[in-house]
């Protein structure tokens, strides 16, 4: 799982970035994610570690039996700021 589309890093267009979540905390009082920003895909299967910038956010997670996994509640809620709201998920 991931996101991949437009990215500005400082202020260059990176056209198929690919921003990969790597770490989810989480606690009663909320979660906390942070991801890798590559140039593509193919940049970070050649080179995990070579990414352009890391990324956070902050969650709201649902600790109910029936909820998603806290890896996938990251992802969604990355997919409401407005830096990755377009970006597909792939």
């Amino acid at each position: 799982m991931a996101l991949e589309g437009s990215y500005d890093y400082k202020g260059i267009d990176i056209g198929d970035a690919y921003v990969k979540i790597t770490n989810v905390t989480w606690s009663t009082t909320g979660g906390n994610w942070h991801a890798s920003v590559y140039k593509d895909k193919a940049a970070r299967d050649a080179n995990p570690n070579g990414q352009i910038c890391s990324v956070s956010g902050t969650f709201n997670v649902d600790l109910k039996d029936s909820a998603k996994n806290p890896v996938t509640q990251a992802y969604v809620a990355a997919k409401t700021v407005d830096t990755y709201k377009d970006m597909a998920d792939v």
